[in-house]
């Protein structure tokens, strides 16, 4: 149960980039994505939420990623989903993608520096 909740609670994170701190620090974060059914499911809602997201956004994320704008959600979660799991950002990055500006950290992984 409680990997389940730490899946969707990350989940919820990449979706929306919080504002509040979750309570789960990275290393937990990055030992159960190293599972690959939960990095599936976390994968997957991150999909979901985002593509819920405004044409417009996906207009600019696809320009910064270099890709179409059909392949944004997808693209976006596998390299945020990667990069956490590899430990290359960590969720309180995560959490700052909604903000004015992009982190350095986020941005390299975005346009896959």
């Amino acid at each position: 149960m409680k990997i389940r909740n730490t899946m969707v609670l990350l989940s919820v994170v990449l979706v929306i980039g919080g504002c509040s701190s979750t309570g789960v620090n990275s290393m937990a974060t990055r030992k159960q994505l190293s599972n690959p059914t939960a990095k599936a499911h976390v994968l997957s809602e991150c999909i979901a939420g985002v593509a819920y997201k405004s044409a417009r956004s996906h207009e600019r994320m696809a320009k910064l990623m270099g890709t179409s704008e059909d392949k944004v959600a997808r693209l976006y979660c596998q390299r945020m989903v990667e990069a956490l799991s590899d430990g290359r950002i960590s969720l309180s990055d995560v959490q700052s993608v909604n903000g004015p500006n992009l982190s350095p950290k986020i941005r390299k992984v975005l346009v896959k520096q």
